[in-house]
């Protein structure tokens, strides 16, 4: 839904209201910045007339008329990705090939397995080198102990030097367009509104070279190559693989500046339908609680002390034999944030076999992008998409909630 107005700030018909920090009345409830009391007062419901809204919040005249002057808040661009940088240990600068070098000298005393003890290493773990990685890369000859080739359950001392190699990403020049089934909502010369299916990467990466939505946009955008970047051409923010829904890709470098810029300053719109586990109490409200890697599992992601601030609202749309149907919208974008934030609260999504369980009614994460809105790049206009549930995901829902206290979703 377009917004009403757009005078000091920024307003919306369908509720979420904003002054000087969240202000709702009959709902979220917060004053002069992030809560009473340094909290957020939640008091069940989305406030304004049963939904969301934004006064006076962001500064917005005219659309973009004072862009520049916005604070850019930490935020990741993208909803589920952002791959930590290689940044080089003690010293050691990077390769200079495209990869990057970590060089370690062990200060511990007694002796430890060589892949636990790298897996124990912040620079590592904060560049995404897993334990299981790390097994591959000594596995392949990238690991050296004191300049011979180590193998994962060798063991280290005191005194011994540790050598990674990680090697360089995937060329660019890998990026081959691929004609896949690609379901496009809207269209213009800046900017394509693409329905992403389940099971699809958003971009290639480790275990998946080709077949994702990269391949498919060169195919039908060509154009976009380098938009962006050549890795991710045309890419704003991205989806799970198992996540289905709507994505905006950029096919100028002006939209994707614009587009990124609204990412950033979070005054674009994320809404997602998703099905809980358990009956979620409150049965409206916001989930406030920062993440970061998991401390063991470095695949995963975990609410975590001294994680990046991450904050999703969501609200009950219906409960059906121990399940619970919500409409979730993202205030930041940190990776896997609604995932993470509901299975923390004990409520995992269906289907969800790396934060909660596997189902036997669902072979993925019930999780759908079903909205989108932002405001278009070229005429500063909002822009607002729908795209409903997926067959899959309506069937798994009637599966799983039908009987007494069920209720369809729309």
């Amino acid at each position: 839904m377009k917004p009403a107005t757009i005078d000091s700030g920024l307003r919306r018909n369908d509720g979420w209201s904003v002054q000087g920090g969240w202000s709702v009345q009959g709902g979220w409830g917060v004053q002069g910045g992030r809560g009473v009391q340094g909290g957020w007062s939640v008091q069940g419901g989305w406030g304004v007339q049963g939904g969301w809204g934004v006064q006076g919040g962001w500064g917005v005249q005219g659309g973009w008329g004072v862009l520049d002057s916005w604070d850019v808040q930490d935020d990741e661009v993208d909803d589920n990705g952002g791959a930590a940088s290689m940044t080089a240990a003690a010293g050691k600068a990077g390769s200079g090939d495209g990869g990057c070098e970590y060089e370690y000298v062990v200060d511990e005393a007694g002796a430890a397995r060589l892949d636990v003890w790298l897996a124990g290493r912040a620079a590592l773990a904060a560049a995404g080198l897993s334990r299981s990685r790390l097994n591959g890369l000594a596995r392949a000859g990238c690991v050296t102990v004191n300049g011979v080739a180590a193998r994962p359950a060798q063991r280290v001392r005191s005194g011994d030097v540790v050598l990674v190699s990680v090697p360089p990403p995937q060329l660019p020049g890998d990026l081959t367009p691929q004609d896949l089934p690609l379901s496009i909502i809207y269209e213009d010369a800046a900017v394509a509104v693409v329905d992403k299916p389940a099971g699809r990467p958003v971009h290639p990466g480790p275990g998946h070279p080709d077949g994702t939505l990269v391949n498919d946009l060169l195919f039908h955008c060509p154009d976009i190559r380098g938009i962006g970047g050549e890795l991710r051409p045309g890419i704003v923010h991205r989806l799970d693989r198992d996540t289905s829904g709507l994505l905006v890709v950029a096919k100028t470098q002006r939209a994707h500046q614009r587009l990124t810029e609204q990412m950033q300053r979070r005054v674009t719109l994320k809404e997602y339908r998703a099905v809980a586990v358990g009956i979620v109490r409150p049965a409206a409200g916001v989930i406030d609680a920062p993440i970061g890697r998991h401390p063991y599992q470095r695949q995963k992601m975990a609410v975590a002390v001294g994680g990046r601030p991450a904050r999703t609202h969501y609200r009950t749309d219906a409960v059906g034999n121990g399940h619970t149907l919500l409409t979730v919208r993202l205030e930041t974008g940190r990776t896997h944030q609604i995932r993470v934030h509901l299975a923390h609260w004990r409520y995992p999504i269906l289907g969800d076999g790396v934060y909660g369980r596997a189902s036997g009614v669902l072979g993925r994460q019930f999780l759908h992008a079903g909205r989108l809105g932002f405001y278009h790049p070229t005429t500063g206009e909002w822009s607002e998409y729908t795209a409903p549930l997926p067959d899959d995901l309506q069937r798994a829902w009637q599966a799983v909630a039908s009987g007494p206290g069920w209720s369809k979703p729309e």
